[in-house]
């Protein structure tokens, strides 16, 4: 008697790629439907205004971003198999482990922001500002382990042709932004404050970077 065997590894990394493009879907969402927040060194009363305004966008926001990590980490497992199956399992490891940090650095920074967006108009004005300062630094904070994200994918695209070079291309030249984003965490101004220009235009990168990686994974 056969028994009917589940889906390959091809089968299910291609799927995983499908789970990314839903991720990269309800993450530009997640964006897109909140007003620009305040800047990292706005006034404290203007933060306070912004999350008692735009509480319920905030909620949704969330929402959308909790649900897109389950896609997210479906990601990170097909990209893990798919540069494993390819022999570059150190790589794989990182890819895997990065993306994992990542995924608890962005929820731990939802949890503020939904703090902030029940509880902002009782806080104190110092309160507010000191809270909001772990959501504005969270993108600063998280370049190095997308650093190590893309990175770790771009070698073993190139190196061990787990993915088409294309990918490979794209995935260590945004690695290279993500190096030169890293010095938002030292400026206080300007276009490299943390949450400002430059950490913005990294986020875009990277749901444009995910959607790359989903669609070569969806090719066999």
């Amino acid at each position: 008697m056969e028994v009917s065997s589940g889906p390959t590894q091809e089968t299910a990394e291609q799927r995983a790629g499908a789970a990314g493009l839903v991720f990269v879907l309800l993450f530009v969402i997640a964006i897109v439907i909140v007003p620009n927040p305040p800047k990292s060194g706005a006034p404290a009363r203007e933060i306070q205004r912004h999350f008692a305004e735009h509480a319920g966008a905030i909620r949704a926001s969330t929402f959308l971003g909790v649900i897109s990590i389950v896609f997210f980490i479906a990601l990170l497992a097909g990209l893990r198999s798919r540069v494993d199956r390819f022999g570059a399992d150190v790589f794989a490891g990182i890819a895997f482990g990065a993306g994992l940090v990542l995924a608890g650095l962005a929820m731990v920074a939802a949890v503020v922001s939904l703090t902030l967006a029940a509880e902002a108009p009782d806080l104190g004005l110092d309160t507010v500002r000191a809270t909001y300062g772990l959501t504005s630094f969270y993108p600063a904070v998280a370049t190095g382990v997308v650093l190590a994200l893309a990175g770790a994918v771009g070698v073993g695209a190139l190196r061990n042709g787990a993915l088409p070079a294309w990918v490979g291309y794209v995935s260590l030249a945004y690695a290279a932004y993500e190096a030169i984003e890293s010095f938002t965490v030292l400026a206080t101004s300007g276009a490299f404050e943390p949450g400002g220009v430059v950490n913005g235009f990294g986020t875009v990168l990277f749901a444009l970077w995910a959607a790359c990686v989903s669609v070569a994974l969806l090719r066999t």
